[in-house]
């Protein structure tokens, strides 16, 4: 017997793209190591990130980040810097945090970074690129991994109607 559209409504796998780096086991710091920082109104604790009103940040286990941005290579001085960063940016997003403390996520993103053993003109850069270019990434309701959807053929549970059936692939 063929297999009908039918048959396979509900089968359809949903991911994020994107994704390079997914956080293992729960991971804290406290970032008034890295500077100075305005005591947040309250703790904020989500499924993914939590943020006490004196900047400890913790990246739950299942965190997802790019990892560094921009034209940079992923390496020992860069990667803790941009997980801090996405964690920040992560809250701005979902409207846990005002977008006021994306100046001081890029900040951190910078004096993480040197703390991690980044050269100085680097971590320098780097801030500016985020500061200049990254606004857009910390917009509330901004979701940079959107949910998608595979096979291609279904979209929003509507079956594409010019598919023939009969003559699909096989081995």
């Amino acid at each position: 017997m063929p297999i009908r559209p039918q048959d396979l409504k509900g089968t359809q796998v949903k991911y994020r793209a994107g994704i390079k780096y997914l956080i293992a086991e729960d991971w804290s710091i406290s970032l008034r190591l890295f500077m100075a920082l305005p005591d947040l109104p309250e703790d904020i604790v989500t499924d993914l990130v939590e943020l006490t009103k004196d900047w400890k940040l913790t990246l739950k286990k299942y965190f997802f980040s790019d990892g560094p941005s921009g034209c940079t290579i992923d390496d020992e001085s860069n990667l803790r810097t941009a997980f801090v960063h996405d964690g920040i940016y992560y809250l701005i997003r979902k409207g846990f945090l005002h977008p006021r403390y994306r100046e001081y996520a890029d900040k951190l993103l910078e004096e993480v970074g040197l703390a991690d053993g980044m050269e100085p003109l680097r971590a320098g850069m780097w801030h500016q690129g985020v500061d200049i270019f990254a606004a857009g990434a910390a917009r509330p309701g901004y979701d940079p991994y959107p949910v998608q959807a595979a096979p291609e053929f279904i979209k929003n549970d509507e079956w594409k109607t010019d598919v023939d059936w009969t003559k699909r692939p096989g081995p």
